[in-house]
């Protein structure tokens, strides 16, 4: 394509304007979310397609708008002049008329919010949240905080952290320190883009008052600042060694890095000019390629863990009517990976179909095949329990439970549940909550939380039981022992029933 002969606003200008050669930056990350998630399933088919689709899509549009909102606003600041030793820009060279640019952005800001809406239905409401903070730093990278040298913490955000956790997130409903570490060495290898092409810009950039990184630490930190960047990266990524996912580290360790250790001697020896123009597309080649590496390594993930992993998935669930079936859990209540984030619902596949459970259909789940890590009972009993929520507190629901222990007096249950404060707030927040059934009673009283600070909206005031001294002695015994007291039932959630062991014995 011949750039001198670029009509004023064609299709070939917008083309250019749009930057192709940058969207490797917004699918690397999100390919490594989708990767992660992929891999993380118990089963392939709980993967959704609709929200990945979704996910790379708002990133494309994203940082198209991205790269317009820079091409304008370095227009008019004037950033862009005859000096400029990177590609030319379109507003710069008379491809776009400014207005018309003006015009692109607010229809590709608008396309962006309409792609990201939907994945509320995916991701929750935060999802808007998450939408807004990206379509605000697009503006305020170019107009201010590039100016500031704030350019790379940006990249380590919103081309890491938040592109790979929110991603991974709108899959499995739950964030894992090995999606964080990933998101943050995804985040150091595009950043290498960033200090190239401020490195190459460094004479301009310090004429125009635009105080980049490589600007205030000087070329020779910022070469330094280039190589470490591939490197943090190559150790943040050894993270995926304890997570079983060792071709993850290992390609880009053996390949990535070469290529970018090759790239920064090259743009040393260069070390100003349009040459450095060839090493700003070695580097993006060699991001790409870094995201094609561990998105591999992950997709290579050894097959007998994945079988492992659908074996421990594996149960047998007895319904209302006594009749059995057998599948393999794939998505849970808050898809945690494991019964203990479990409380209402759950998805599994039986012969090949998957379908939604919940306690009001199941009598019981026993694990086929019980998790040799485990300590606890892996079995599951679908109950009557006094709602925690203070909008109902005399409302019963079903819920799924773990019987803990059993005395004369009654039997210790344990579940997961939301935490009635931050209900109150809107948000949702899984805590484990220990409750009672005593001998007569047909519901579950819960009476602790692990959320500690919510701790008072937890105690039992339901009223639920015929023995209402019992419920009243434990309230004040779990009040007046606080935190100390919740660490040693964590540890030993016999502690229940023994406190009513104790109080039977007194009463006698």
């Amino acid at each position: 394509m011949d750039k001198n002969e670029v009509q004023l606003n064609s299709a070939k200008a917008w083309i250019l304007a749009a930057r192709p050669k940058t969207l490797s930056g917004a699918a690397v990350p999100v390919m490594i979310a989708l990767a992660l998630a992929w891999v993380d399933s118990s089963i392939k088919n709980s993967f959704s397609w609709i929200p990945a689709v979704l996910c790379m899509l708002f990133a494309f549009v994203m940082q198209i708008d991205a790269n317009l909102i820079n091409d304008y606003f370095d227009f008019m600041k004037g950033t862009d002049d005859k000096t400029r030793l990177g590609p030319k820009r379109a507003c710069s060279s008379g491809w776009v008329t400014s207005s018309a640019m003006r015009t692109a952005i607010l229809i590709l800001t608008l396309v962006g919010c309409a792609v990201g809406i939907p994945l509320i239905f995916y991701g929750g409401w935060e999802m808007i949240l998450v939408g807004l903070f990206c379509v605000l730093f697009c503006f305020l990278y170019t107009t201010h905080l590039s100016y500031m040298g704030l350019g790379d913490v940006l990249v380590l955000v919103f081309f890491g952290i938040v592109p790979v956790c929110v991603t991974y997130y709108i899959q499995m409903h739950t964030l894992t320190w090995e999606v964080f570490v990933a998101s943050l060495a995804c985040g150091f290898v595009i950043d290498t883009l960033l200090l190239i092409n401020n490195y190459r810009d460094r004479d301009n950039d310090r004429r125009a008052g635009k105080m980049t990184l490589v600007v205030r630490v000087g070329e020779r930190f910022g070469e330094q600042m280039y190589l470490w960047a591939g490197f943090l990266a190559i150790a943040l990524g050894s993270v995926f060694l304890f997570y079983e996912h060792p071709y993850a580290s290992l390609f880009p360790a053996l390949l990535y890095f070469s290529l970018h250790f090759q790239t920064y001697r090259k743009m040393k020896k260069i070390n100003h000019g349009k040459e450095l123009n060839a090493i700003l597309g070695q580097t993006a080649r060699n991001m790409f390629i870094y995201g094609i590496l561990v998105t591999l390594g992950l997709l290579l993930t050894p097959v007998r863990a994945n079988a492992q992993q659908s074996e421990l998935s594996h149960v047998r669930i007895t319904m209302n009517d006594g009749t059995q079936r057998e599948g393999y859990i794939t998505r849970y209540w808050s898809d945690g990976g494991a019964f203990r984030v479990m409380n209402r619902k759950f998805r599994m596949t039986i012969d090949g179909n998957e379908r939604e459970f919940t306690a009001d259909e199941v009598k019981a789940v026993e694990f086929v095949v019980k998790n040799p890590e485990s300590e606890i009972n892996e079995n599951v009993l679908s109950a009557d329990v006094a709602n925690p929520s203070t909008f109902r507190p005399r409302s019963v629901k079903r819920q799924f439970v773990h019987l803990e222990s059993t005395s004369s007096a009654g039997d210790i249950f344990w579940w997961n549940g939301v935490d009635s404060q931050q209900m109150q707030l809107g948000t949702l927040t899984v805590s484990t909550i220990f409750g009672v059934r005593l001998k007569g009673d047909d519901v579950i009283v819960p009476f602790m939380t692990g959320n500690v600070i919510s701790l008072n909206a937890m105690r039992i005031r339901y009223k639920k039981t015929e023995r209402i001294d019992l419920v009243e002695y434990l309230d004040k015994r779990v009040l007046k022992g606080g935190k100390k007291l919740w660490t040693s039932i964590q540890q030993n959630p016999v502690l229940f029933t023994q406190m009513i062991e104790e109080y039977e014995a007194m009463r006698k």
